[in-house]
């Protein structure tokens, strides 16, 4: 990113222009490929997630094997209970993973530790809720999901830590099951009015 480009953006998140608050982890994998300079703009959706996801290089299933280490070394994250409400605070992953990018670190370290990072988040706030709400069961569903890497990270820390984990198999978990869901809901309240 040039230095013209940090200074736009720098603009933009001081004055909060053009930066809507958003839940999506689409975004923060948008802004991790952002900082580590793999893709600055899109032209389809989740274009910078995917090849962020390339970069990791997990392409066999052994590779997908090796993967499971690096859960072992996740980027910071604070996930505070707000009133008991979850709140996942970013800035010490953004923070380190802007430190890598300064000290040149491989691409693929700094994905596959993201990557890694996102899972150990939902696992421990899948924990917390276990504790707290009794819950065992957990649906991977979301655009994020469709992310083999992610998917595969998370589904097996969740299993090693005894979840039911279900998965979607016939519907994608992006927003055309979303579009179904809506179909569905739309249909039964036609057929009851």
């Amino acid at each position: 990113m040039s230095t013209e480009e940090q200074s736009i953006v720098l603009r933009q998140a001081e004055g909060l222009v053009h930066t809507p608050l958003t839940s999506s982890c689409g975004r923060l994998f948008d802004a991790v490929a952002s900082i580590m300079n793999v893709r600055q703009t899109v032209t389809y959706e989740a274009q910078a997630a995917i090849e962020f996801e390339m970069i990791a290089g997990v392409h066999s299933r052994s590779d997908r094997r090796d993967s499971l280490k690096w859960l072992d070394d996740p980027y910071p994250v604070v996930i505070d209970d707000n009133n008991g409400h979850l709140v996942v605070n970013l800035a010490p992953l953004l923070q380190a993973v802007a430190s890598d990018a300064m000290d040149s670190v491989a691409l693929p370290t700094v994905s596959r530790r993201f990557h890694a990072t996102i899972a150990r988040v939902v696992l421990d706030i899948c924990e917390r809720l276990k504790t707290s709400e009794e819950l065992n069961l957990v649906a991977l569903s979301g655009g994020c999901f469709q992310n083999r890497l992610l998917l595969h990270l998370t589904h097996h820390a969740l299993v090693e830590s005894g979840f039911d984990v279900l998965l979607h198999r016939q519907v994608p978990p992006n927003d055309g099951g979303i579009a179904l869901g809506q179909a569905a809901v739309a249909t039964a309240s036609i057929s009851s009015s």
